[in-house]
Formats: structure tokens, C-alpha cells, sequence
């Protein structure tokens, strides 16, 4: 049942802020035509080369080691969805996902020899991709065995996998879910994305809103007490109601978190089915009031029912997790280093940043050459570290300690920074009181914005008037007078 008096609500939130205001902070909104998370991810994306081995093992900074989660890529999916701009995979003659859980390890292993003597440690471990779910119950068992021998995995490390629901259903499921679970799985990740089915057909998702149930108390029945939904707004096919009622599906089967992402059109260098329906068919979508109306209901119902948030888009009941409900974002967020292993995972292992191989072929290749597949990178600077240190803090629900951050690089000028976060308070997105920044609730609604207007401080890439697109999706962007661009 849609709540009237939640959406009347979010109604008031939604025009709470001025446009005025939102340029005082320099603030762009451009949800269809940009993408401000892609600052986070790849800071100084244009300035990076080929990149070895060599140039990075000799140089790693000791005490980020001693705090390094590490993600693991599984890019193999039973289809792809029309929405999906990660580059997935599909094993049609049914012996790439073999291989690639081979060549896994083997990366894992060579990774091992490398980093032996460092005392890395292990903060967090996260199965993403892709679908890790597309690989058998033996072969997540073992790549699991093999990160345990090879790196200090303890019994207290966070440890995550994705899946879409209707690979954890039915004995072959059921026995995926159990090998994780006895690997010391602690949080499931399931991507719902809508309870609508026939949004959910034309985003070419294999599953129903029942299957989406039913693997939730497979999860629950395998002892899983952190379970992770994700749900789209924006989606083709989807109106209000349909997204108002997604989000009502969602709390009903009582998860621990929810993630609410919003469709972007324009978000990647490699155009996607949903986007080039849009460029034809803007009609088939929400325009951006009717999305933004959907957010801020579902931020107020949640936190109605007792969930709460540190960035916008992730919701949770805190049982005692802190401020933010996985050790692995967390970690990222304060500075910690990111292991990447898998085809093109990035990893933040500073002072570099870099990419693995994207390209399978060139990814194994380099494997079966004793070598890590590393494609690209870059040796972040002083300002990016602090950068990205900044967009982290101001990602968690305790206040965010600028002169302590500042302090951590003492070779950065702060000036430029504290600027921008005068003009972001002048704009009401944030207070500012003895070195610390805390967000309020306007703010709240505008994190990704605030943070790329952060990182044009460090780095111009990502400054107001240019936005995060390859060559061929600039092309195909609509006009700014189209009718569902506000």
C-alpha cells in the first residue's frame, strides 16, 4: 500500500531546495546527462597508462596495507540486463566460467608470492561482478580455499557475495548458499531491482517477484542475518506507482539493507539498451521530479521504520555496525586499500590506483605469463588521496574530520578545499564547526554532487561543465530541451 501522507512528505523535502542555492555550492543536476559518482571510482581516469607490476609492488604504503579489503570479479551473468553497463559476460558454449575460476586462483596465487613479507592484513572480502552466483558450488568453494591459504582471511573478516535470486533457488542454489555460508559468508547482496514483472522483462531480468521472495528465506534459512536488497528507480516501463510500490514490496520482506539506485542513462562510456531506448522513448521512463519523488519517499518511509543512512542511497538497521553497514565500503571511505582480483576489477593498493585487464583474453594471457593483468593506472597524488579521503568521510554518518583528514597530508594546500566547503555551507548542504563537516538534511539528498565538486579541487576532469562520457555517448545525448531533462 502507497502511503499519501509519506509521498506529501517527500514532496516538501523535494522542494526544500533552491536552484539558487544549489549553484551557490556549485552544484550541477544532471542525473540524465551525468554521472557525478564516476569521480569516486576513477579519479584522474583521463591521465592513466599502461601500468606493470613493477612499477607498484616496490613502492606500497605499509600502513595502508596493514587495511586492505579485497573485491574479487566474477563477470560471468546467465543473461545480460538491458540496464547493465559493467561489461558482463556470457559462457554460451559453457567452459569460459571453468577456465576463468582457474585462471582466479591462479592471480590469487601469483598476487600471494608477490605480497609475501608486507604483513598485509585483511579487513573485508567481497564477491561482486557479474553474477558469482554463475559458478558452481566447487568453484566457489574453491577460490574461496585459495584466498584463505594465500592471504591472513581471519574468522572476523567481513565477508560479502552478489547474486541475483533465482540463482540461489532450488538444490543447485541452496547448495551455493550453504558453500558460502561455511566459507564465512556474513552478508548477502541480491539484486531485485523491482517487484514489477513486467519492468522486470524489459530490463531482460530472469526472475520473478516470488523468486525474489523465496531466496530470501533460502538466505535466512541458511543462518544469513545481514541481507542486502538492491532496487532500481528509473527503470524502463516503470511508473510512480510502480516504483512507490516497489519500494512497499521491498520493506515487506524485511531486509537488513537496501540500496536504492537510480537509473542513469548517461553514466558509462559504452552506450546500453536501456539507454538508446530513452534517446527514442523519454516517455517510457520517469522524468526526473517523478524519480526524485520516489527517492525521497522511500527515504522517508525508512526512516520512519527505524533504517538509517549515510549517503542517500543505502538504507539499514544498525545492529551495532557503526556508521555504515559493510567494513569493506567503510574501509574504502577512510582510506583503506582495495585489492582488485578478477577481470577488470580496480584496486586502490596506494599510492596507485589501477585496472586489470577488461579484455578476457588479454586477462588470461597475462596470467599464463606469470604476470599480473594489470591493463592501466596512475600513481595518485597527494591532493587525489585526499580527495577520495574527503568524498569518504563525508559518506558516513559521523561528522567528517577535515583538519585530521588535511593532517594526514601535510604537503596539501586545504585552502582550495575549505573553500568549496565554505560555498557548500553557504549553500546550506553542510555546518562547519572546528575542522569537522557535517552534512544536513538538504545535503543529504546532494552527496554525490557535493563530492564531485570536491574532487574538481584535485582534479579538473571532473569539474562542473564536463561530464564523465566516452565519445560515442556524447554523441547520442539528447538536447538539453529534451522533455525529460528538467
Amino acid at each position: 500500500m502507497i502511503h499519501k501522507d509519506v509521498l506529501s512528505q517527500a514532496d516538501h523535502l523535494m522542494h526544500a531546495t533552491s536552484q539558487e542555492a544549489l549553484e551557490m555550492g556549485r552544484i550541477g543536476i544532471d542525473r540524465l546527462n551525468d554521472n557525478p559518482e564516476a569521480a569516486r571510482y576513477h579519479l584522474a581516469y583521463a591521465d592513466w597508462a599502461p601500468w606493470t607490476q613493477e612499477d607498484w609492488i616496490a613502492e606500497l604504503d605499509p600502513q595502508s596495507l596493514k587495511r586492505t579489503n579485497i573485491y574479487v570479479d566474477f563477470p560471468f551473468c546467465p543473461q545480460v540486463c538491458s540496464f547493465c553497463a559493467f561489461y558482463p559476460e556470457l559462457d554460451r558454449k559453457g567452459d569460459r566460467v571453468d577456465l576463468y575460476a582457474d585462471q582466479l586462483q591462479t592471480e590469487i596465487r601469483l598476487l600471494g608470492e608477490l605480497l609475501d613479507g608486507k604483513q598485509m592484513a585483511v579487513s573485508a572480502l567481497e564477491f561482486g561482478g557479474g553474477t558469482p552466483t554463475q559458478m558452481s558450488a566447487q568453484q566457489l568453494r574453491d577460490v574461496c580455499a585459495t584466498l584463505a591459504a594465500t592471504f591472513p582471511v581471519t574468522d572476523d573478516v567481513e565477508r560479502n557475495f552478489e547474486s541475483t535470486p533465482e540463482k540461489l533457488l532450488g538444490p543447485d542454489g541452496e547448495e551455493k548458499v550453504a558453500a558460502l555460508r561455511e566459507a564465512g559468508f556474513d552478508r548477502a547482496s541480491m539484486g531485485a531491482q523491482s517487484f514489477d514483472q513486467s519492468v522486470l522483462d524489459l530490463a531482460n531480468r530472469h526472475h520473478s517477484p516470488d523468486e525474489t521472495r523465496a531466496a530470501m528465506k533460502v538466505l535466512r534459512d541458511a543462518g544469513f542475518e545481514r541481507i542486502n536488497i538492491d532496487i532500481m528507480i528509473g527503470l524502463r516501463g516503470q511508473s510512480l506507482d510502480s516504483a512507490l510500490a516497489t519500494i512497499e514490496e521491498t520493506i515487506a520482506i524485511d531486509p537488513d539493507i537496501i540500496e536504492l539506485y537510480t537509473m542513469r542513462y548517461f553514466d558509462t562510456k559504452r552506450p546500453v539498451p536501456m539507454t538508446r531506448h530513452f534517446l527514442h522513448h523519454p516517455e517510457d521512463f520517469l522524468t526526473e521530479e517523478e524519480a526524485m519523488r520516489a527517492r525521497l519517499y522511500a527515504h522517508v518511509r525508512l526512516t520512519g521504520l527505524g533504517y538509517v543512512s549515510s549517503n542517500g542511497r543505502t538504507y539499514f538497521r544498525d545492529r551495532g555496525e557503526g556508521d555504515y553497514y559493510a567494513m569493506f565500503y567503510k574501509g574504502n571511505f577512510l582510506g583503506d586499500n582495495v585489492l582488485g582480483i578478477g577481470r577488470k576489477s580496480h584496486s586502490n593498493m596506494y599510492p596507485f590506483q589501477y585496472a586489470n585487464f577488461r579484455n578476457l583474453e588479454k586477462y588470461g594471457a597475462a596470467l599464463e605469463a606469470g604476470r599480473l593483468p594489470i591493463a592501466t593506472g596512475i600513481r595518485m597524488t597527494d591532493e587525489m588521496r585526499l580527495a577520495k579521503l574527503i568524498s569518504g568521510g563525508l559518506q558516513l554518518r559521523t561528522p567528517f574530520d577535515f583538519a585530521a583528514a588535511c593532517a594526514r597530508f601535510p604537503s596539501v594546500d586545504p585552502a582550495p578545499f575549505a573553500a568549496q566547503f565554505d560555498k557548500l555551507a553557504a549553500a546550506g548542504l553542510v555546518t562547519l564547526s572546528e575542522g569537522r563537516v557535517t552534512r544536513t538534511e538538504r545535503g543529504f539528498f546532494f552527496i554525490e554532487e557535493m563530492l564531485k565538486s570536491l574532487y574538481d579541487v584535485a582534479q579538473s576532469q571532473f569539474n562542473q561543465d564536463v561530464t564523465f562520457l566516452g565519445a560515442a555517448q556524447r554523441k547520442m545525448r539528447p538536447p538539453k530541451e529534451s522533455p525529460a531533462v528538467s
